[in-house]
């Protein structure tokens, strides 16, 4: 794994807003982005739409005066004084680059416009200040006040999961957000790696480097399933994994999100022709694939989690890569884990043995149920599987009900299923 000299996470309002006026114009290749990109595209005139292709497709380099700002404000007012020659010399470095690195190339005529732009400095800078200025006034200034808050939050939730040997933290790329675009080679010359928790970017995941520095713009709500999960997928919970895409009802409502961000189960039954039944069953039995919230009319909303979609493909391909060994690799060591705890691990971080006191019993409970996947069911079988692997003294039957009995755990009335009780399932 290469060594970065710096690798952060960061909110990074200006580059944050960026990445958001550009998927202006992405929309097409992006169609499952966000209601709130998708509301403001729909409100960009014909002109504005074309000027913000201009911008983030041909002339990208026009936008980084001023990138080291402290927001986005500051940002604007570096980028309005920049002289209009010194911003054409930014802009013609890296004109025909896109300023998301996976965005195609311009076409030809996007990019012959681009280049008589450069010819004219003032009018240049014109543009670009005011487009970006309309851009923030408009529609992102109001927006940014409202997520920014979350956005902080959730730095604050990824920097203290983040493993604390630097150069290990890369390993976040392939180990969480385990999509295409992410899963990319590395750019040569990148030397500084930035997670940024993005509020517009939904399923997908976009990058843009500039200047050694790489950023990478996510949902991290999406992720944090897959960037914190310490427990390998166990082959009782793979089974159960495909078995829940094992239905063409169930695959066809993964479909859906292909052109959305997020369905209600009313979509669902109008589109598909499922009766509410079906629907409910089938949203339920997709639940470790989806993600539960509530849209402003106070209807249930689902969202899609593909990280969730590759760690269940990856374990797969694991298993044919190496046929002849377990799908779970060895366990973690105890050394992450705080002292008083470690009283009661193994060096392969096994509970040797239940506590007397109560407060350690509910230490032990908590490590015990941090082994299990939010917004996921289990059977009694699985539950004991994984049970099994973190104690070292074969008793999975008092465990379990130790989960149950102090809330861990919730289960149905028949036992048939288990899940986390702070994350009911779908009903």
């Amino acid at each position: 794994m290469t060594h970065y000299q710096i690798v952060t996470v960061a909110v990074d309002e200006v580059h944050n807003t960026l990445n958001s006026m550009a998927l202006l114009s992405a929309i097409d290749r992006m169609p499952a982005l966000p209601d709130f990109i998708q509301r403001a595209v729909a409100n960009l005139s014909p002109a504005q739409r074309h000027t913000n292709q201009l911008l983030f497709e041909a002339l990208g380099g026009a936008l980084m005066a001023g990138e080291e700002a402290a927001d986005f404000p500051a940002f604007l007012d570096m980028l309005a004084a920049q002289a209009p020659e010194q911003l054409r010399e930014r802009a013609a470095t890296q004109v025909g680059h896109p300023w998301l690195l996976d965005a195609p190339p311009p076409d030809a005529a996007l990019l012959h416009e681009g280049r008589a732009l450069l010819d004219d400095p003032a009018q240049l800078h014109g543009v670009v200040v005011g487009h970006v200025r309309a851009l923030w006034d408009n529609i992102f200034a109001s927006e940014w006040q409202r997520a920014a808050r979350e956005l902080q939050n959730q730095v604050r939730v990824l920097t203290e999961g983040m493993p604390q040997n630097e150069a290990a933290r890369p390993e976040l790329v392939l180990r969480g957000l385990q999509t295409r675009v992410a899963r990319e080679a590395i750019p040569f010359g990148v030397e500084r790696l930035v997670f940024v928790p993005s509020p517009h970017v939904g399923r997908y995941v976009t990058r843009s480097l500039h200047g050694g520095t790489l950023r990478l713009f996510f949902h991290a709500p999406r992720f944090f399933g897959a960037l914190f999960r310490t427990m390998p997928i166990s082959m009782p919970e793979l089974l159960g994994r495909i078995n829940q895409l094992n239905d063409e009802a169930r695959l066809n409502i993964v479909k859906l999100f292909a052109t959305r961000d997020k369905i209600t189960a009313q979509e669902v039954m109008s589109e598909l022709g499922l009766s509410q039944s079906t629907t409910s069953r089938a949203l339920n039995q997709l639940s470790v694939f989806l993600q539960t919230g509530r849209g402003t009319d106070g209807k249930k909303t689902y969202t899609f989690t593909p990280s969730q979609i590759d760690l269940t493909f990856d374990a797969v391909k694991q298993l044919l890569a190496a046929p002849d060994t377990r799908i779970e690799p060895p366990l973690e060591q105890t050394g992450n884990y705080p002292p008083e705890l470690r009283r009661f691990l193994d060096s392969r971080a096994r509970v040797t043995n239940w506590p007397s006191k109560q407060k350690d019993r509910l230490m032990v409970l908590d490590y015990l149920a941090s082994k299990f996947e939010p917004n996921t069911e289990y059977s009694e079988r699985e539950i004991n599987a994984i049970i099994t692997r973190y104690h070292a003294y074969d008793d999975h039957a008092t465990l379990r009900r130790e989960l149950y009995d102090y809330g861990y755990l919730h289960r149905a009335r028949d036992g048939s299923r288990y899940w986390l009780a702070e994350h009911e399932p779908a009903s």
